[in-house]
C-alpha cells in the first residue's frame, strides 16, 4: 500500500514535469494506484447503487451521476500527469518522450478510423442487401472486401502500435546517465 501512495505522491508532484526520468518500477506502481482508484470508485457506486436499488426508497439517480462524474473528473485530472510519466518512463530507456504522443495518438486514431469503417461496413452490407450475392452484386461486394481490408488493416495497425507502446514502457531502465539525467530509483518512505 505505500508503494501505490508513494506512486501516487509522486505523480502529482510532478503533475506538469516531462522533464527527467521515471523507473519502470515506479510507472508500474503508479497505474496500480490508478486502478486502485478506479476500482474503488467503480465499487462504491455499484454498492450504493445496490443498497438504493434494494432499499424501501426508490431509485435514487442522483447518487448514481455524482459518482459517475466522480469518475469522469478523476480520469481527466489523472490525464496529463499520466502521459508527462509516460514520457518520463520514456526517457528512462533512452527513447524520446515526443514518442508518447506520437504512438498513442496515432494508435487511437487508427484503431477508431478501423472501427468506425468496419462499422459503416457491416451497416451497410446489412442494409444494402448484401447478404443476397447475385450477378449485378458483384460490384458492390469487391467495393465492401476493400473496405473489410482497409477496416482490418487500420485495425492491426493501430493495435501494433499500441503493443509497441508496451514494449517500450516495460523495457529495463538504462543503468547509466543517459541524456535525459541520472536513474532515479524507485524508494518508497
Amino acid at each position: 500500500m505505500n508503494n501505490i501512495i508513494y506512486a501516487l505522491k509522486n505523480l502529482f508532484r510532478n503533475f506538469l514535469n516531462w522533464h527527467g526520468r521515471l523507473s519502470k518500477e515506479g510507472y508500474l506502481w503508479t497505474w496500480a494506484g490508478i486502478l486502485a482508484v478506479n476500482a474503488s470508485l467503480l465499487f462504491l457506486r455499484k454498492t450504493i447503487l445496490f443498497s438504493v436499488l434494494f432499499s424501501i426508497n426508490c431509485y435514487n439517480e442522483h447518487i448514481s451521476k455524482i459518482i459517475t462524474y466522480g469518475i469522469s473528473i478523476w480520469n481527466l485530472v489523472i490525464f496529463f500527469p499520466v502521459m508527462f510519466a509516460t514520457m518520463r518512463r520514456y526517457h528512462d530507456s533512452g527513447k524520446a518522450g515526443w514518442n508518447v504522443i506520437l504512438v498513442n495518438g496515432l494508435s487511437l486514431v487508427l484503431i477508431v478510423l478501423g472501427l468506425l469503417i468496419g462499422s459503416f461496413i457491416v451497416i451497410g452490407f446489412i442494409f444494402g442487401g448484401g447478404y443476397m450475392v447475385t450477378a449485378s452484386t458483384d460490384v458492390t461486394m469487391s467495393g465492401f472486401l476493400g473496405l473489410t481490408a482497409l477496416s482490418v488493416f487500420l485495425l492491426l495497425a493501430g493495435v501494433g502500435l499500441a503493443l509497441l507502446n508496451i514494449k517500450y514502457i516495460l523495457q529495463e531502465s538504462d543503468p547509466m546517465e543517459n541524456v535525459y539525467g541520472k536513474p532515479t530509483p524507485f524508494m518508497p518512505d
